[in-house]
């Protein structure tokens, strides 16, 4: 239960640094640092909902 907590503040928390230190490089960076993590959560969505959904079958 804690574990899901604990990672998303690890991931926020790596977010907001990836975000500060690209916004040293200008806009494009940070633009492009959204688009790569939508590009990375995409994928990792669709491997979750496929997990979700072979659980049933593996109880």
């Amino acid at each position: 239960m804690y574990s899901t907590y604990i990672r998303a503040f690890f991931t926020a928390s790596a977010m907001i640094v990836n975000n500060n230190l690209a916004a040293g490089h200008g806009e494009l960076h940070v633009a492009a640092m959204g688009v790569a993590n939508k590009i990375k959560s995409f994928g990792n969505y669709i491997y979750q909902g496929m997990l979700a959904g072979c659980q049933p079958l593996m109880d």
